[in-house]
């Protein structure tokens, strides 16, 4: 087996996406913990879990939305898949006084949480 030379996606911290996260966020990088395609829309999913956002790219491979998911409910996002209906399912890490958990998310146009 051998690994491609050239990234399967590449994305620069100056798109304009990133510009919109605001400056009272706690973090202004994406620290990448999984990434899956959609297996209907063809739409990348890339999660980040430091602190929780979830960007969506078009089949393209440009970005389309950047969600920002509430850290109560995502204290560490480490996990990321779909079902046959393409539901999206998140998996946590262990938080200090939670267990580890998976949950079925809802993404709603224009809507930036759970």
């Amino acid at each position: 087996m051998e690994l491609d030379k050239e990234p399967l996606i590449n994305i620069s911290m100056d798109d304009k996406v990133f510009a919109e996260i605001p400056n009272s966020h706690p973090s202004r990088y994406f620290y990448l913990s999984e990434i899956a395609q959609h297996p209907i829309t063809e739409e990348y999913y890339i999660l980040e879990g430091r602190t929780p956002k979830l960007l969506i790219l078009n089949p393209d491979k440009s970005t389309k939305t950047l969600i920002y998911l509430d850290s109560t409910l995502f204290p560490q996002p480490e996990g990321l898949t779909f079902d046959g209906e393409g539901r999206v399912f998140i998996s946590n890490e262990e938080d200090k006084n939670e267990p580890q958990n998976i949950q079925l998310i809802e993404i709603k146009e224009n809507k930036q949480k759970k």
